[in-house]
């Protein structure tokens, strides 16, 4: 709150601080960020931003602080954050109910003057309406650069398929090929992780898909091992 009211009025806090706020990411943010119409210094652990297209109904209070909208934060966060964090921020907001895509429509109408932004929100829309959930670690994001990267297809984004027992959200997955990777990090070497695993992955292969698991430390090398079952090696 001091922050805001050093920024004078109509500020509000923006950005990572916002979105750990509205809950849509769960990682804490070291700095506490803040939008304001007029240009303001910061100070230490607080950074601020300018904007000329902030307008009343992109500020809403969450307890006692006035705080972006969650629409209007997807698109402060687009600027600097990968496409699928800001599906699994789209996702965590549907979650609690607070996604509203025509708000977004509407906030993205308005902010035609940042291009960059307003594509990668749309992208992130269209990748949670195709039935991404968006990144869940910075593994799961690191292997989809290598993707990427290699101009390979985008895989959906932690999907849930079908299975004999019901549903299972998978890592990466491309339905065309049948094809499951999941990207495990140093908890899967524990025993009962590997047997829960091994329990997972019986049912995905029941089920018609082939399943490969990449370690932490094989991750550079993600799109040498998915390359050859995707009919392009």
């Amino acid at each position: 709150m001091a922050a805001v009211l050093a920024a004078g009025t109509g500020a509000c806090l923006s950005h990572d601080t916002a979105s750990e706020l509205h809950g849509l990411w769960t990682a804490r943010s070291h700095t506490i960020h803040v939008l304001s119409e007029r240009r303001v210094r910061g100070g230490p652990r607080i950074t601020m931003h300018t904007s000329t297209t902030l307008v009343p109904e992109d500020i809403v209070m969450v307890g006692d602080l006035p705080v972006t909208s969650v629409s209007r934060t997807l698109l402060d966060v687009a600027r600097t954050c990968s496409v699928y964090r800001i599906v699994r921020m789209i996702s965590e907001a549907a979650f609690h109910g607070t996604y509203d895509r025509e708000a977004v429509h509407d906030l993205l109408v308005r902010n035609v003057g940042r291009p960059r932004e307003v594509a990668m929100l749309r992208r992130a829309q269209a990748l949670y309406e195709d039935g991404s959930c968006g990144s869940r670690s910075l593994l799961e994001e690191q292997a989809l650069w290598g993707i990427a990267r290699a101009g390979l297809s985008e895989p959906l984004l932690n999907h849930h398929v079908e299975v004999v027992d019901g549903t299972i959200e998978v890592d990466l997955l491309w339905p065309q090929h049948m094809l499951v990777v999941e990207v495990d990090g140093p908890g899967h070497t524990r025993p009962s992780a590997r047997r829960r695993d091994a329990r997972r992955d019986s049912l995905l292969v029941d089920a018609g898909y082939t399943v490969l698991r990449v370690t932490h430390d094989q991750i550079p090398r993600i799109a040498e091992i998915v390359t050859p079952h995707l009919g392009c090696g």
